[in-house]
This record gives structure tokens, C-alpha cells and sequence, in this order.
């Protein structure tokens, strides 16, 4: 962690200290754009709702930082004076993130709140809620009939001009524009290091929403394990079964460049499964998941000819598109991302020497996999949305409508193993 009262006493990155809150005092730290000191809580005093969504919608518009509860101001001058320890309970901390993800609009959904007790009294503490920078400004909050803009000015809390405002939702939109266009680079990138030859593959990349980077990248192999076997246990969380997509790869990761990759646990042939964890906290999920040989045999019993058909089921798409969902959801705990992530999610598969080979889907119910007749697809667009990492619920939910679109696309309506609740 680097936060901005790192920044103010020269620190290395690492946790908030107790020791720091008291160099604060000791070197009567100035407040500034990045860092607000408040005396007590503001708790049920007057409205304190409307207050505090502004001074976290203010952080967040001048790029982010702390404010910090528990310190008293030396007046006029904005200084550290005095540590002020308070009793601050879960609910108290609740209340604060509420506000940050319903009063300010957009919601601040990965401000982070960090309770640093008092040596001296176990039972109090000083507390930290950091804001992390955010792409997603200008942050409004609703006061008297309107939406305001706060900004940070040095020490002060202003109101965005118009101008500024304009400027902020210019550069929102711009960054929009460059994170799609990353996005699709990156899932151009692992299209490109696959070979989907006599195989039908299910490929996803998703990269987090926030712009605060990743906290907690495993350093590591052990710890990289951590990560992927954190996420086996919620299998029955997404998908109606005892198994995912997550079962096809071993559980010991290979180092790669800046990133993590995960390999198929059995190599037979030419497999293209691929889990990664990137540096930045991005993941990259390539699954196979179908096609058929057809062999022709002459009058000897022996075959002289062979044809590839592309054949999947929506099963298969299910159990992939819950596979993502679980190491999501066990990437997102670790790291603390509540901001979510960005996907994108297709198919490919060998269309044939002359490309025009279609693919045909099943839609799957229990056992009756090919009851069906198959939908023939000719082509599929990569489907793209926004995942929600905060609750597994929420994160369910937006999974079941990405894989919705992507089914469509086969005109398959129905979903039957994969969770939305």
C-alpha cells in the first residue's frame, strides 16, 4: 500500500502504522490536496451524510488520497496537532462505505477503509478511509435539488466549475475509449497465442475496472498457488455441479512475463487451456471446449479419411463462463478489488482450410447433451460488459448476462447450470 501519508513522511510502501499517525503529529504534517485530517467521526451530526459524501466525492476528483479520522488541526494553519483515538466499531466503518457507494454518484466502490488502533488504548483506533484515484470522474453527490461537483484546492474543499466539469467528463470518456481499446488488444493478444486447430475454444480476458492497480500480486509461486486454490472451493457458488472449467488446469503455475500462467493439468496433444494473472490484476482464461473428427473407414475397417466438425454444447460455455467466475471472485477478494472488472468473451474455433466451416451448438440439458438439434453459428462477435466483483451475488448475475449474449448469438435461450442467484 502507497498512500498519500506515505507520500507526506517520505515512506516506503507498506501498511498504515501507528507509528506513522504519531510522526504525523510529530512533524506537523500539513493537510493537502491528497490528505483531509477530521478530529472525530461524523456519525449522526447534522448532516454528516451530505458532508461526507463530499469530502469522498472531492478526494476522488483531485486523483485520490485519505481521509483520516482521528486527528485534531492545529486552526488556520491545517497541521497535525494532536492524535484524537475514538471507538470505531463495524457499523461505524459500514456507514462511511455506504455513503461512498449510494450518495456519490458515480459510487466510489473500492475506497478502502484501514482502522489503526492506539498503542496506548487497544480499544481505539484512528481511521483511514482511502480513496483511490478514479477514472470515472467528475463524483456528484445530491444536496438541496442538485447535483454538486467538490474538488480539492490545496487544503479546501471547492465546487467544480464549469469548465472543470467539462474537462473531467471529456477525460472520463477518453479513458473509456482507451481501456475498450485495451481491452481488445488484450483479448486480440491471447487469440494470438493459441492454436484453435480441430478444437472449438471458449476465450475471455477481463481487466479491472479501477485504476488503482493491483495490490497483492504474489511474488512468488506458493503464493500465486494461494490464489488459484482460494478459488476451488466456490464452485457450487456459479455452476450447478460438483465440477467447472477451473478443473482442467494444475494447480502450480509457471512464471511468465509479468504474469502468472496456469497450464492444462494433462497435456495430450495440442491443448490451449491458459489461466493468467497479470500484473496489473487483469486474468486471461482460454478453454477447449468441443469438436469432433469424423472418421470414414474403407472395407478393411481401416480409416482413410477424416473430417473435422466444430461442435460445442451450452454446457461447456456454462462451465467456462463459471470457471472465470470463481478465480474473479477469489482475484478480487485478495487484491481488495471492489471496482470490478471489464470482459470481453468469445468463441473460436478451426473453420476449415477454406474458413467456412460453421459451428454447431447444443443446447445441453443434464445428460440429453445432443437431444437437440444443433444452432449453426457462422461467425460470433466477442461480447463484452462489466462484472461486478464487490459481492458474489452481483458478480453471478452480470456473468449469467454476459453468457446470455453469447448464447444468443447461437439462438440458444436457455440457461440451465450456470448461477444467477
Amino acid at each position: 500500500m502507497f498512500t498519500s501519508i506515505h507520500r507526506a513522511l517520505g515512506a516506503a510502501p507498506g501498511p498504515l502504522t501507528s507509528q506513522m499517525i504519531e510522526q504525523l503529529v510529530e512533524q506537523h504534517v500539513e493537510e493537502a490536496a491528497d490528505l483531509d485530517f477530521k478530529q472525530i467521526l461524523p456519525i449522526g451530526k447534522g448532516e454528516w451524510r451530505d458532508e461526507t459524501a463530499k469530502d469522498f466525492a472531492a478526494m476522488a476528483n483531485s486523483g485520490g488520497g485519505v481521509v483520516l479520522y482521528g486527528i485534531a488541526e492545529e486552526r488556520g494553519r491545517g497541521t497535525a496537532k494532536k492524535i484524537e483515538p475514538m471507538k470505531v466499531n463495524e457499523a461505524d466503518i459500514r456507514s462511511l462505505t455506504q455513503i461512498a457507494y449510494t450518495l456519490v454518484h458515480p459510487p466510489l466502490m473500492d475506497i478502502q477503509p484501514v482502522k489503526i488502533a492506539d498503542p496506548q488504548q487497544p480499544d481505539r483506533s484512528v481511521l483511514a478511509m482511502v480513496v483511490p484515484p478514479s477514472a470515472e470522474s467528475p463524483h456528484m453527490y445530491w444536496k438541496k435539488e442538485a447535483f454538486l461537483a467538490p474538488v480539492r484546492h490545496g487544503s479546501d474543499t471547492r465546487w467544480m466549475d464549469e469548465r472543470q466539469i467539462e474537462q473531467a467528463f471529456s477525460e472520463r470518456f477518453e479513458g473509456r475509449r482507451r481501456r475498450q481499446a485495451d481491452l481488445v488488444e488484450f483479448y486480440d493478444e491471447t487469440l494470438a497465442h493459441i492454436s484453435p486447430q480441430r478444437k472449438v475454444c471458449f476465450v475471455a480476458v477481463a481487466s479491472p475496472a479501477s485504476v488503482k492497480g493491483m495490490i497483492g500480486y504474489p511474488s512468488e509461486v506458493g503464493s500465486a498457488r494461494d490464489f488459484f486454490d482460494s478459488a476451488l472451493p466456490s464452485v457450487k457458488e456459479f455452476i450447478r455441479s460438483e465440477s467447472s472449467a477451473m478443473d482442467n488446469f494444475s494447480a502450480s503455475p509457471a512464471i511468465g512475463l509479468r504474469r502468472w500462467r496456469w497450464l492444462a493439468k494433462y497435456q495430450s496433444g495440442q491443448t490451449n487451456h491458459l489461466l493468467e494473472l497479470h500484473r496489473d490484476g487483469s486474468v486471461a482464461l482460454v478453454v477447449d471446449i468441443g469438436g469432433e473428427i469424423i472418421s470414414d473407414r474403407g472395407n478393411a475397417g481401416h480409416a482413410v479419411t477424416s473430417a473435422w466438425k466444430p461442435e460445442t454444447t451450452s454446457l461447456s460455455v456454462e462451465f467456462a463462463m463459471a470457471g472465470l467466475g470463481m478465480f474473479l471472485s477469489a482475484v478480487a477478494q485478495r487484491t481488495r478489488n471492489d471496482g470490478g472488472y471489464e470482459v470481453r468473451a468469445g468463441l473460436t474455433w478451426d473453420a476449415g482450410s477454406d474458413g467456412t466451416l460453421p459451428l454447431e451448438m447444443y443446447l445441453s440439458h443434464g445428460r440429453l447433451s445432443h437431444a437437440s438439434r444443433p444452432e449453426i453459428l457462422r461467425r460470433f462477435a466477442p461480447v463484452q460488459g462489466l462484472l461486478r466483483a464487490r459481492r458474489s451475488s452481483e458478480l453471478r448475475a452480470d456473468l449469467h448476462l454476459v453468457c446470455r449474449d453469447m448464447l444468443n448469438q447461437a439462438g440458444l435461450d436457455e440457461i440451465n447450470y450456470l448461477r444467477d442467484n
